[in-house]
């Protein structure tokens, strides 16, 4: 699927505007991956990033710093937590439940499963 490994989809890649020597781009690569503690699945993610950036660690840097500041605001700003599934925190979803008034239902229904 993805044939000769990394060289060949690196090489082959459409994401690639204009053709970048793999040597550096890769060794950048790996420097990302250090800098931001990521793991080796992020690897064809940091390359499309360091593909826009011009293979330059420092702008490929801050555009990422960049998404991750717009992720944590959007989660932030719309209450969402990464340890629940995405979904509402239970201070958010009381206050939701309580204006609908089926809080007592979903009171008396989770006793089922604390018990």
């Amino acid at each position: 699927m993805w044939g000769g490994g990394l060289g060949a989809w690196v090489t082959t890649s459409p994401y690639l505007s204009k053709a970048l020597s793999l040597e550096p781009l890769v060794e950048n690569c790996h420097k990302l991956l250090d800098i931001f503690h990521y793991s080796w699945e992020m690897m064809p993610l940091v390359l499309v990033i360091l593909n826009y950036a011009g293979n330059d660690l420092e702008e490929a840097s801050r555009k990422i710093d960049e998404g991750k500041m717009i992720i944590n605001e959007y989660a932030r700003k719309h209450n969402l937590n990464i340890f629940d599934g995405l979904e509402l925190r239970n201070s958010t979803r009381q206050k939701m439940l309580s204006e609908i008034n089926i809080s007592g239902v979903f009171s008396s229904s989770m006793k089922l499963f604390c018990e």
